[in-house]
């Protein structure tokens, strides 16, 4: 009852239940035979409906069609969820070939997810579980630094943290943000990028030639796999 849209999960229990009072084929239908059976002598209204609601027959058929609906279409929007991976992982490398340039602003991620200092740790825990980030850039006394996963981990697992902290009252203390990012103008070839540039990995962040306050983008090593 938890699970409203469970419905495989019903019908895997309709078809236990139906095999523990002894039915003697697999399946919904005769796992149902044998519940109506246990069920007659308590009460048959139970069996054929009452107030309105469907007989138990009508509502097995109904989670029997909406469990093979969610097993055999699902499959079927999962496998061509993955075909449709595969083809736009081929568009962004044609794209990429057709544009012929290396400028970092043609590679990164625009419009960021950006950390604030009056977000709550909680709100930054969420926005870095939704996005599959690793890090946010946070804009900081002046500088650009990254709010890592790690380190929110760090600070939830210490002692009286609380999720609903905002971010200027415990960085610095309890949670401690990742100084000096790599940042890089919106021109900057990315084929000059090593591996030292990306200290442990961490994205690097496309700031504004003239404002360096301005984040126009976000880069990372996985941005240039396609390349």
């Amino acid at each position: 009852q938890a699970d409203a849209e469970g419905y495989v999960a019903v019908a895997i229990a309709v078809e236990q239940l139906g095999s523990a009072l002894g039915a003697k084929k697999t399946g919904m239908n005769a796992a149902m035979t044998e519940i109506a059976q246990a069920l007659s002598p308590l009460s048959d209204g139970w069996a054929h409906g009452h107030n309105g609601s469907p007989s138990l027959n009508a509502a097995c058929h109904r989670v029997r069609k909406a469990r093979n609906v969610a097993v055999h279409e699902g499959a079927m929007s999962r496998a061509v969820a993955a075909h449709a991976i595969d083809l736009t992982i081929g568009l962004e490398i044609a794209l990429m070939i057709a544009a012929d340039t290396h400028a970092a602003h043609a590679w990164m991620v625009p419009h960021p997810t950006v950390a604030h200092p009056w977000m709550t740790v909680a709100q930054v825990r969420s926005a870095l579980l939704a996005g599959g980030f690793s890090a946010l850039p946070i804009w900081w006394k002046d500088d650009w630094h990254l709010v890592r996963d790690i380190d929110v981990v760090a600070y939830l697992k210490c002692a009286g943290a609380d999720g609903r902290a905002l971010l200027q009252e415990v960085v610095g203390t309890k949670l401690h943000l990742y100084a000096e990012p790599l940042l890089i103008p919106p021109e900057k070839d990315v084929e000059t990028l090593d591996a030292a540039d990306w200290r442990f990995g961490e994205p690097a962040l496309v700031v504004c030639n003239k404002d360096k306050g301005r984040l126009l983008g976000v880069l990372t090593p996985h941005d240039l796999l396609t390349r």
